[in-house]
């Protein structure tokens, strides 16, 4: 047969590249489902998905079901497409339309599953100082989230400063490639379908803001990795004189001759930087977003919040 007759399911940034790969490959997409425009920000204004906007761009027909119910099966047995591509979605497929393509429903996961199923997969890779990460698709099943058949997968290492927004971004980029090669090999039926090892599955559930909080009582690593982890959202967050305060970006500290510096405890040091002490080892603050205030330097920070004689100031978590 020719090209696959395609359903497209995604919404953020990260899903437009696959998108814009399969209309640049001719592919016949028959419509791009995403998730509703939504308030966002403090004046609420309303926003549309990502992969809305591109679609638009693309002339494609959009359509946005709060959820997938027995109408949205129908308008889809209408459509008859031969496979639906998810790609971040958003919802979860119902079975009968996990059954209704010929060639099924492809997921583009951005982990190598079974490693971190769900819906914060970039971020529990960092979080947990995952040294590689990469792209998988699936063919979605019956069952848990995230537990169908692997078709193919690529891996792309984490770098040191990677956040989840920064990763995201290059494991979209890769996402591509693994996508139009999963399809060209469903239908020269030469793709080997791999269960999940059910024996190294983890899982990454959706994150919530609390997550951001930060404990000064542990190990300089581990807080970097939740800095990195939690940016661009939901932050990962500390208490200056009763105000919260987002650290967006810091650093290892490597100089051994530095001493030690009391868990949470803030100090300038000429030629470092503002630093933070943690159970064991210290951060150098790079960006912080004091409540109420623009994103600034570390030394923007102490300068304006830390300049009083003979007095010590601290994160408090």
């Amino acid at each position: 047969m020719n090209q696959p007759k395609i359903v497209y399911f995604g919404s953020p940034e990260i899903a437009v590249p696959c998108l814009e790969a399969l209309h640049r490959m001719g592919f016949p997409i028959l419509e791009v489902w995403c998730q509703p425009d939504k308030p966002q920000g403090r004046g609420q204004k309303i926003d549309s998905p990502a992969v809305k906007i591109k679609a638009i761009d693309l002339g494609l027909p959009v359509f946005q079901p709060a959820k997938i119910d027995q109408t949205c099966f129908s308008r889809l047995q209408q459509l008859k497409p031969d496979v639906i591509v998810v790609v971040a979605y958003g919802h979860k497929l119902s079975n009968d339309v996990i059954h209704l393509p010929a060639f099924g429903c492809v997921n583009v996961h951005f982990s190598l599953l079974p490693r971190w199923r769900g819906a914060s997969c970039v971020a529990q890779a960092i979080l947990n100082g995952d040294t590689e990460t990469g792209v998988s698709t699936m063919l979605i099943q019956e069952g848990p989230v995230d537990s169908g058949p692997v078709l193919l997968q690529k891996s792309l290492p984490i770098l040191p400063a990677d956040t989840t927004q920064s990763l995201s971004l290059r494991l979209a980029t890769l996402a591509p490639e693994i996508l139009l090669k999963t399809l060209a090999g469903l239908l020269a039926k030469t793709l080997v379908f791999k269960a999940q090892d059910e024996t190294q599955v983890t899982h990454a559930p959706k994150i919530k803001k609390e997550a951001g909080k930060i404990n000064w009582q542990q190990e300089a690593r581990k807080i970097d990795h939740l800095v990195r982890a939690m940016f661009p959202w939901p932050g990962a967050f500390t208490f200056f004189k009763n105000k919260k305060v987002i650290l967006n970006q810091v650093t290892l500290c490597q100089d051994r001759n530095m001493g030690s510096i009391e868990p949470g405890v803030l100090k300038w040091v000429k030629n470092q930087g503002l630093l933070v002490g943690c159970k064991s080892g210290f951060l150098k603050i790079a960006k912080i977003l004091p409540e109420g205030k623009r994103e600034m330097s570390g030394e923007e920070f102490a300068r304006g919040y830390c300049h009083e004689k003979n007095s010590t100031f601290h994160f408090v978590s």
